[in-house]
């Protein structure tokens, strides 16, 4: 998330806006606490078997794994970027 906001105030230069996006995201990421069963499970990963699930927040998607009572966050993509690399990156890990 760090990246995403430096990206947005230092390089487009709008610090105002990448404040606004890293307090979305992380509001976004705060309301699993609450139900993380809500978003959708990754559909490319599911025939690995590996569920990754996908929270969207304005532009971005949240990728996390939920398991027992612990939601741990894999990746926060802006949603134009490509999803190939990060489907083969978590499909490593569960290895």
């Amino acid at each position: 998330m760090e990246a995403i906001y430096h990206y947005i105030a230092d390089e487009l230069q709008s610090p105002e806006t990448a404040m606004n996006h890293f307090e979305a995201i992380a509001e976004g990421i705060k309301t699993l606490e609450i139900f993380p069963e809500r978003c959708a499970i990754v559909e490319e990963l599911l025939s690995l078997d590996i569920k990754v699930r996908r929270l969207l927040v304005k532009n971005y998607s949240v990728f996390y794994r939920f398991d027992k009572d612990t939601v741990t966050i894999l990746r926060v993509l802006h949603q134009s970027s490509s999803l190939d690399r990060l489907l083969f990156e978590i499909g490593n890990k569960s290895d």
